[in-house]
């Protein structure tokens, strides 16, 4: 299995913890969600190209609307290409800084004891596999991370520093003890995600030497009803 699909079968573990209803078959992917109608928790993921006509079918049958790609398509003539992209960034991580960031300190850690400070509109399903952490600094709760454990690969979501804590560079010093710059031999691969217009996010990530590893582009149906 290849990165990219080992970081698709991540991210579709934690798109299950969230509420969201996962169709796979050989040619494409169905995420589809109740409560949260938003394009990225409800689309049909292409694996390979197939007929547009096909395409329209699925995701009328499916009442979807939002067609996502890993490449430009041109070709398809009843959609419409969104301004919005998923970029999906990977680096390495060393297992030992990740443990140390476990253990409660006076400085920054992470603590999967201590509940989030925020409410979501479905309940969320968490698992060893799926774990919450709040991100905290000494007794201050500034933050909020998940962690998706997939074999060697870990994929963070959710991950926010709250409002009054943001700009005073705990998102650097977190990444900053978590990624492995090649000092250690215990490395894996960490993943996570973001969208184009998330400027902050971008630089934050790139800043802490994560690489780009893929886009998924977003085209809507333009005759949906």
């Amino acid at each position: 299995m290849n990165l990219n699909k080992k970081f698709l079968k991540n991210e579709l573990i934690w798109l299950t913890s969230i509420g969201c209803e996962i169709i796979e078959t050989d040619s494409y992917i169905i995420v589809k969600n109740k409560l949260i109608k938003t394009e990225d928790f409800n689309f049909l993921l292409l694996k390979r190209i197939i007929p547009e006509i096909k395409i329209i079918k699925i995701m009328k049958n499916h009442h979807l609307q939002f067609l996502k790609v890993a490449e430009k398509i041109v070709s398809y003539t009843n959609f419409i290409k969104e301004r919005t992209e998923d970029i999906n960034y990977v680096a390495n991580y060393n297992r030992e800084a990740l443990d140390f960031l476990m253990k409660k300190s006076d400085n920054l850690y992470i603590s999967s004891e201590k509940k989030w400070a925020v409410i979501f509109p479905q309940e969320r399903l968490f698992s060893k596999t799926i774990v919450p952490y709040t991100i905290c600094w000494g007794s201050d709760r500034i933050g909020k991370i998940c962690l998706v454990f997939l074999d060697d690969i870990i994929g963070i979501y959710d991950f926010e520093i709250y409002p009054p804590f943001r700009n005073k560079g705990y998102a650097k010093q977190f990444f900053s003890s978590l990624l492995d710059k090649g000092s250690s031999s215990q490395t894996h691969q960490v993943f996570i995600q973001t969208w184009r217009e998330n400027i902050s996010a971008n630089n934050l990530y790139f800043s802490q030497g994560f690489k780009v590893l893929d886009k998924y582009y977003y085209f809507k149906l333009k005759n949906f009803y």
